[in-house]
């Protein structure tokens, strides 16, 4: 991996609220450090956006040659039995940091340590309703030994307000969703779906329990819709070139918040993992190396992590053949709830 660009260094600042990732980042990017300090990674990399996202934190903590990682993985995010052992083994271990991902390996760490009364620091990435959960005290002071960050970009620009500038002219749209207990989708599904209806466009929820029946369900019943729309949802799998070239296949505008769509999907609205990445570096060093308490340090809002990519031959192959490209730049900037993501637009277009 090579050395990061002043631009992403820039972008990361920008982004997290309360953190100080530049001057973190260029203290201890050009310093020898006095020890290695050892991070344990509690996650599950089965999951597409786990795995991702912890790849992306190891890259970075590995290139400053101040960190050893340390894995501790769930066979699956919603397999509650395998996150609380390996949440327990994390716990019992020898590392000086645990870094937690996701709702699940986040809520079942923090409720185990407290249980412990465990000394052990934590940072948490992805996990929203903090205070609700008891995983903090307050955001400003989340006490404990617990700190974090979290993308709240899902809920301050909604997928279907873009998807609805984008092509105001749908009329139905297929929603799939993962119906786990443990997933928060079913919420989102609902909040979008509450938007479409303002806009007079029949969204159709529909709950999915299996990962092998993502894909049958929506073959069966595409052509029915002209839009399909796809959340982030780790339990329904990939929503990658199958369910891409199936839209492509029924003409059938495929809108997804998953980045491994991006190549096949007409529109994609996803966190970009090394912005999250840089923020929650910031946050290990401040602990680890500074010795800040993390029961201070305010919970970092990563406000603007997402972007959006169109999809130029996808729009083409998804119904909407005759995409004006600037057109739909301008209604994006034009839209007052989207304005924190006009300098956010990535234009993927092989000519």
């Amino acid at each position: 991996m090579g050395r990061f660009s002043r631009k992403q260094i820039i972008g990361a600042v920008a982004i997290v609220m309360c953190l100080s990732i530049a001057g973190v980042w260029v203290q201890m990017r050009f310093r020898t450090p006095a020890k290695l300090y050892t991070v344990g990674l509690v996650w599950a990399p089965s999951c597409k956006g786990h795995e991702q996202l912890g790849t992306s934190v190891i890259d970075i903590l590995s290139e400053t040659k101040q960190f050893i990682i340390q894995s501790f993985a769930a066979t699956n995010p919603s397999d509650l039995i395998s996150v609380n052992a390996i949440c327990e083994a994390a716990l019992a271990s020898e590392v000086d940091l645990l870094l937690s991902l996701g709702f699940n390996c986040t809520r079942s760490l923090s409720q185990i340590s407290k249980k412990r009364k465990s000394k052990k620091p934590i940072v948490f990435i992805g996990v929203s309703e903090l205070v609700a959960l008891e995983i903090v005290d307050s955001l400003e002071k989340p006490g404990s030994t617990i700190t974090g960050i979290y993308d709240a970009g899902m809920y301050s620009t909604h997928p279907i307000d873009i998807f609805l500038t984008l092509k105001p002219y749908a009329k139905s749209i297929l929603l799939p969703y993962c119906s786990a207990p443990a997933d928060n989708n079913e919420q989102y599904g609902k909040i979008e779906k509450q938007g479409a209806i303002e806009s007079k466009v029949h969204v159709e929820l529909f709950p999915i329990e299996k990962i092998e029946d993502t894909l049958p369900y929506i073959q069966n019943v595409i052509d029915q819709y002209d839009s399909l729309m796809y959340l982030e949802a780790d339990a329904l799998g990939p929503c990658g070139n199958g369910i891409g070239k199936l839209a492509s296949q029924h003409n059938v505008t495929l809108f997804a918040c998953s980045p491994d769509a991006k190549d096949t999907a007409a529109f994609t609205y996803y966190a970009e993992f090394k912005y999250i990445a840089l923020a929650a570096y910031a946050l290990i060093a401040r602990i680890l190396i500074n010795k800040e308490n993390p029961a201070v340090i305010p919970v970092g809002k990563l406000q603007s992590s997402r972007v959006l990519t169109i999809n130029v031959d996808g729009c083409r192959e998804q119904g909407m053949p005759d995409i004006n490209v600037e057109a739909l730049v301008t209604a994006i900037k034009g839209n007052p709830k989207l304005r924190d993501l006009e300098d956010r637009i990535i234009i993927k277009d092989k000519v």
